[in-house]
Parts: structure tokens; C-alpha cells; sequence
């Protein structure tokens, strides 16, 4: 699996001259497929006509809530920040086989996490909100379960809660993802092999231990963790990780936990099947955190490259990236853009969350909006402007600052003002209808259609994984 030396970082001149993304991989696209608009539940003629393409292992790699607007970012502040291309984008430029899905779910154009991947674990469209329920209320065996039943290892790693929308999907049946603590018992009954991320709280209500699994609370407990013998679940935070802005020592991040995830999996020897979210992306979207999405992007980033670290030079293992659903729709938005700004995204110091957290933190008498004020200001490393300030004091004192009801949201007004700061805005705090991309490399990679739905995405995987 070759991929090419990473591109130079861009001068002045440069970056205003170059296109934001460039995805080369797209042309890849079928012209026939987007002129016909194929974007049904359908495999690709290519996965039609395949026999025998099975994997060894798989990963799928989920960069959550994922724009072409936030991988744009991303790739710009690498670019500057690093002298380097993301590695999922110069995958996509090395011949990845690359596709563009609809995320539909039953009802409506905008999915949520549990609809998305629900999709994938049961090829089945269902509501938001519903974690692999069929509308006529029927509960296939999700894609992690039959997996483990057929002989596969299986893992997940997240910066999430581990029952949360993404990964219960893969292994649970519930009419709610709000039911935490059933999908959790579920999820421990069915079994997985490897568990690493947040959600502390609710699996030990469940005394994992008593099910078997060895447990592990924090990053230096983690290489143990791996070493031991029996099922292994990581609980890192009590609910969601840190921002990797806001990462205290004791958390592994999400690059560190994926790396460890492969080891274990790979070294019990038998076929093992791997999902790994960066979770925090979709978080930051919503928030509308630039600062805060870039650097999970690119953390996502690093965790996509040690997929493919571990897959170089084999002929066993399907890697394939790609995210549940559009959020937000970020982008530089200002034809003037400046290397000043990305420089301000790519040095941002702490999340939006992280300051609201300290503002709360703060006796009643100092929590006033100056306080809010100077710590979103430290968060971002620079200054608000007088005119900033105005609009901030008059959204902390209730009033709609912005004509769309939604974007006067918690986080969303802060975003807006941020964006005077970091040239980026968003469309608002909310999943978007937008198609997304996946890409794919190795045994059963060209299963995967040129245009889509994420109902395709289970197919291929079932093909694949000869399930």
C-alpha cells in the first residue's frame, strides 16, 4: 500500500493560489454514476462482479461528522502548520478507491450518528435516535455481533462514551440511544475483544469485571491493559475524552489507543474486525470550534495513518475511512483569507467547552460575561474587538443576535464572533444533508460503490468479511 511523499508546506503566494482541498481521488468517481445520480442502496458493478475478495482484517476508521469543509481546514493548517498533507487526503491522491455517499436516514435528509450507523451495522435504513431497529421494529443481528459469531476479534475505539451512537451500532439493539446503560449490558453480553474510550460512568454500574473483562483507567494503565489475557476495555473519562486541545496526561489519545487496539488484535493471531471514531470532530462542529475541530482532525489523522502503518506492504487488510454525516459545513470563507488567520486555527489553545467549563467552575459573584469573555478570549489565544464584545454582551443578556433561530444556540454565537478572529464559519451547530466520502484500500475495497447510500457500505463489508 504506497503512498507518496508528503507534499511541501505553501508560501503566501502559494496557499492563496491553491485550491483548498483538491481531491484528487474524486475524478475516480464514475462520470456514468453522477450523471445518473445513482445514489440508491445498490453495490457497485465492480463489487458485483467480484469473487473471493475476502479481508483478513478490516478497520474502518470513522472521522465523525465529518464536512469537505472540515477536511478542507484541516488539510490547510497541516499544510502550514506541519509542511505536510493529511495522510488521508494523500492516500485519496494515491489511488484509494473513493466514494461519495448519501446519509439519508428512513425518515427525513438529515441523519443523525445512530441512523448513520445503524446503515452500516444492519444495511437497513432506520430513524434517528434508533440503534439498529428497522421502522417495522425488526432487530437484525448488527455487523459486530455476526462478526464475533463468525470467528472475527472485534474492537472499538472511541473518544465517546463506548456505548454511544457509533460503536453500539456495530454490536446493539435498542428502540433509543439514550438507553445507555442497556446498550452498554448489551454490548457487554455480546462480547467485543477490545474496548477503548470514555463512558466510565455508566460501564461501571455494570461491574465489567464480573463479565469477564480486564479494566483499565488510564493512559498508564493502558499498555497492561494490552499485555493481559481475556477481553480488554479501556474507560478513560467518565463520559466523552478531552478535546485534544484539553487533554490532561491521563488520557491516551486517539492515535495512541488505535495503535494499541491493532497491536492487541493482531497479535491473538485470528481475523479481527476494528471500528476506531474520532468523535470529538463532530463535537467541535457543533460547537462551532474551529480551533477545536482542527486539531481533532488532524489527531483523526495521525489515527487513519497508523491504520495504515499497520497495513503497508499487506495483502490482508481493508482500511477504510470515511464519517457518518456532514456537520456544520466549515470553511475559510473570506476570499482575503490569511496565513495570519490559519495560523490562528492551527495555534488555538484550548476548546469552547474547555472555557465554559471554567466559567461554570467560577463563584457566582465573578461568573459574569467579562469572566466568559476573557477565558473564550484565552482559549483562542488572541482578543475579541470592540465591536466583538458588544454583540457578546448583548447575546449573554438573552437577546438573538442572529436572524436563524438555531444559530443563537450555546457555542454557536461565540463561533460567529470567533470567526472575525479565525475566518472560518460555520452554517450553523447541526448535522447537515450534505454526501460525504469514503475511502478504501486493499481485499475488498472495490466492493464499495463509486455514489451511494451508507446501506452500501454494510453490504461491502458483509462481502468482505465473507460474512
Amino acid at each position: 500500500m504506497k503512498e507518496r511523499k508528503s507534499r511541501p508546506s505553501l508560501d503566501r503566494r502559494e496557499f492563496l493560489g491553491a485550491s483548498a482541498l483538491g481531491l484528487a481521488g474524486v475524478s475516480a468517481f464514475g462520470a456514468r454514476a453522477l450523471a445518473a445520480g445513482e445514489v440508491g442502496d445498490t453495490k457497485s458493478e465492480a463489487g458485483a462482479q467480484a469473487s473471493g475478495s475476502r479481508a483478513k482484517n478490516v478497520i474502518l476508521m470513522v472521522s465523525d461528522g465529518t464536512s469537505i469543509g472540515a477536511l478542507s481546514i484541516a488539510s490547510i493548517v497541516s499544510r502550514h502548520k506541519y509542511g505536510r498533507e493529511l495522510r488521508w487526503l494523500d492516500w485519496i491522491a494515491d489511488g484509494a478507491r473513493t466514494s461519495l455517499l448519501n446519509t439519508e436516514p428512513a425518515e427525513g435528509h438529515v441523519t443523525d450518528s445512530a441512523a448513520a450507523a445503524s446503515a452500516w451495522g444492519i444495511g437497513e435504513r432506520v430513524r434517528n435516535g434508533v440503534v439498529c431497529v428497522t421502522p417495522d421494529g425488526r432487530e437484525p443481528t448488527p455487523l459486530g455481533a455476526q462478526a464475533r459469531q463468525m470467528g472475527r476479534r472485534l474492537g472499538f475505539v472511541t473518544t465517546t462514551d463506548l456505548w454511544d451512537a457509533t460503536m453500539s451500532c456495530f454490536l446493539a439493539n435498542s428502540p433509543s440511544r439514550k438507553q445507555s446503560r442497556a446498550i452498554a449490558e448489551q454490548m457487554l453480553t455480546r462480547g467485543f475483544d477490545v474496548g477503548l474510550g470514555g463512558g466510565r460512568l455508566v460501564f461501571d454500574e455494570l461491574e465489567p469485571e464480573k463479565h469477564g473483562y480486564r479494566v483499565a483507567r488510564s493512559r498508564g494503565e493502558m499498555k497492561s491493559l494490552m499485555q493481559g489475557e481475556g477481553p480488554a476495555l479501556g474507560l478513560f473519562a467518565p463520559g466523552s475524552m478531552a478535546y485534544t486541545l484539553d487533554r490532561p496526561a491521563e488520557e491516551p489519545t486517539l492515535t495512541e489507543m488505535t495503535q494499541a487496539a491493532i497491536g492487541r488484535l493482531s497479535a491473538l493471531g485470528d481475523p479481527f474486525f476494528l471500528v476506531v471514531e474520532g468523535a470529538r470532530v463532530d463535537h467541535a462542529a457543533h460547537h462551532t470550534d474551529a480551533g477545536a475541530l482542527a486539531s481533532e482532525m488532524i489527531e483523526m489523522d495521525r489515527a487513519i495513518g497508523a491504520a495504515l502503518d499497520f497495513a503497508h506492504d499487506r495483502d490482508d487488510t481493508l482500511v477504510i475511512a470515511t464519517t457518518d454525516h456532514g456537520n456544520g459545513n466549515p470553511g475559510f470563507t473570506n476570499h482575503a483569507s490569511t496565513i495570519e488567520q490559519i495560523e490562528r486555527v492551527g495555534n488555538a489553545k484550548h476548546s469552547f467547552a474547555w472555557a465554559l467549563e471554567q466559567w461554570r467552575a467560577l463563584a457566582k459573584p465573578v461568573r459574569t460575561p467579562a469572566a466568559l469573555a476573557k477565558l473564550i478570549q484565552q482559549a483562542i489565544g488572541g482578543s475579541f474587538s470592540t465591536r466583538d464584545m458588544e454583540f457578546f454582551d448583548r447575546w449573554l443578556a438573552g437577546e438573538m443576535i442572529d436572524p436563524t433561530a438555531y444559530r443563537n444556540r450555546e457555542f454557536s454565537p461565540i463561533g460567529a464572533i470567533a470567526a472575525n478572529y479565525y475566518g472560518i464559519s460555520f452554517t450553523g451547530p447541526d448535522h447537515t444533508s450534505d454526501h460525504v466520502i469514503l475511502s478504501a484500500q486493499g481485499p475488498g475495497s472495490e466492493l464499495f460503490p463509486a455514489v451511494g447510500h451508507h446501506t452500501a457500505v454494510h453490504d461491502a463489508l458483509v462481502e468482505a468479511m465473507g460474512l
